[in-house]
């Protein structure tokens, strides 16, 4: 049994255009769980390298959310993630709900 649940990110995105959310791509890069990023493209494909060995990204040529989604959702939980947070590629995340969101699935061993 594992001693703390993980949580795990799943970021969808098009084109690459994560990188243009400079702030975004630094937060994945310092976060301490598990994230799969789902790169849907036709031009424009992304390298793990530039985020960290915590960090997998999927570049896939099908169009959809909902794909990208189950995709990084499977992924996650080959990587042992135990809770998910499903991102959009614009968005940044706040510190502090990130800390209580670790402190809600650590409190009782996540159960």
């Amino acid at each position: 049994m594992k001693s703390r649940m993980t949580l795990g990110f799943a970021v969808a995105t098009m084109e690459a255009g994560l990188l243009n959310n400079e702030k975004f791509v630094c937060q994945i890069s310092n976060l301490k769980g598990p994230v799969v990023v789902v790169n849907q493209y036709r031009e424009k494909a992304m390298d793990s390298a530039m985020f960290g060995s915590h960090v997998k990204v999927l570049n896939v040529r099908d169009r959809g959310l909902s794909l990208s989604r189950n995709l990084a959702m499977n992924a996650l939980a080959e990587m042992d993630a135990d809770f998910v947070v499903v991102c959009d590629d614009d968005i940044h995340l706040i510190p502090e709900g990130i800390q209580e969101a670790h402190d809600l699935i650590w409190q009782d061993g996540g159960q």
